[in-house]
């Protein structure tokens, strides 16, 4: 017999908290890239909250195509992403080892890239290094800012952005498992 899909447990927080901070990480890059495109929110129908809207994986790979960031940086939204789509939508995503091992070499990856993040426990581990991963991505969405800035290229949506952005880093500090 199947479990009970629909029946709320403790996998259910870790999921909540995923999509907590993807909704945040996708609302952040929808105000880079129309600002990037200045294209007005109201105005927008690539950017808006409908069905027409592009999707997160499209807004990454637009992202992407500006070349505004590096290909390690590529790889850590590409990570998060894959992270959050299994989450998001299969129910064996229950918690983050085993979101993992639907995602071969992402762990790995992770291991490496954060090897300074150390706990006894697995799970704990890995929710730390996302944490640390979004924290990265949220790093690169500052850099690109600096970068317009220094290159004169301030549009609009700037200050909202980057006070979007701490705001999120504040989050996710007093985020806790």
């Amino acid at each position: 017999m199947e479990d009970n899909i629909l029946e709320l447990d403790k996998s259910n927080e870790v999921r909540i908290t995923v999509l907590h901070f993807s909704i945040a990480i996708e609302n952040l890059l929808s105000q880079y890239l129309r600002g990037l495109l200045n294209i007005k929110e109201e105005d927008s129908k690539s950017f808006g909250n409908s069905s027409s809207s592009l999707s997160f994986s499209q807004k990454v790979n637009l992202l992407i195509d500006t070349n505004f960031i590096s290909s390690e940086a590529e790889k850590k939204f590409r990570t998060f992403m894959e992270i959050r789509n299994q989450f998001i939508h299969n129910s064996k995503a229950d918690s983050f080892v085993n979101c993992l091992k639907l995602l071969p070499g992402r762990e790995k990856y992770l291991l490496k890239t954060y090897s300074y993040i150390e706990d006894d426990d697995l799970e704990k581990r890995l929710f730390k290094i996302w944490q640390n991963l979004i924290n990265d991505i949220l790093d690169v969405f500052n850099q690109i800012m600096a970068d317009m800035k220094e290159n004169k290229h301030v549009h609009f949506f700037l200050p909202g952005l980057l006070k979007s952005i701490e705001n999120n880093k504040a989050s996710i500090k007093n985020r806790s498992k």
